[in-house]
């Protein structure tokens, strides 16, 4: 909503180009159920007083009349996207965020995302994503560096180790690499110093690791 993306947008953002599943963000929260995903979000809201990030799981207030008009996602025939009959069959609708209707939905059109869509490597497509100068891939950076911070400040807190934060993004979410997989893919230096430009404070343990002069988590 801050930067005027549409539905579409977002998922054809964050899925493939930034390895995640191809599905992106709200179709996934479509199949998974949004009754469920916020009641997720209302429980860390009410049991993480402490969490620096709490207000990011405050419920937005149009997903909030979503859960009034159970627009739940599939269950309900309707959350994000829903399918209606027309003519020459069905055709996919979206829901405008501004305005809580429903509207056919539009393919978004990204150079950035054409110009990676033909690397294989989910790292490499990432890393070369993320470096690009336009909408998309701003919007990537953007979420990007927040679970990057977000993801090595839980070290300590929900788990010891980042392989264990790893493994529960990739098999939770089906991502390709996990948070520090990922960081190590996109490049740590690159993105700390890019961090540091946007007036982002950084973990403590990517602090460590560039002063004991390492640019990686993993090691071969």
């Amino acid at each position: 909503l801050d930067g005027g993306y549409t539905i579409e947008e977002a998922d054809a953002i964050l899925g493939e180009p930034t390895g995640r599943p191809k599905t992106g963000v709200f179709r996934l929260v479509d199949m998974v159920g949004l009754d469920t995903v916020v009641h997720i979000l209302k429980n860390c809201y009410e049991t993480l007083p402490d969490d620096e990030e709490r207000d990011i799981f405050q419920v937005p207030p149009f997903i909030a009349r979503m859960i009034e008009r159970k627009q739940f996602g599939d269950k309900t025939k309707g959350g994000f996207y829903k399918k209606e009959k027309g003519d020459g069959g069905k055709k996919l609708l979206a829901i405008d965020a501004t305005t809580g209707e429903y509207r056919e939905s539009t393919r978004p059109k990204f150079d950035s995302i054409k110009k990676v869509k033909g690397i294989e490597d989910p790292g490499k497509r990432a890393a070369e994503f993320l470096r690009q100068d336009d909408r998309a891939s701003q919007f990537a950076w953007n979420v990007m560096r927040d679970s990057l911070i977000y993801s090595a400040n839980r070290i300590g807190e929900i788990c010891d180790d980042i392989v264990q934060i790893d493994n529960a993004m990739k098999w939770g979410y089906n991502w390709a690499l996990g948070p520090f997989e990922g960081w190590d893919a996109i490049g740590v230096k690159w993105s700390c110093e890019r961090m540091k430009k946007d007036g982002k404070k950084l973990p403590p343990i990517a602090e460590a690791l560039l002063a004991a002069g390492f640019e990686t988590f993993y090691k071969s």
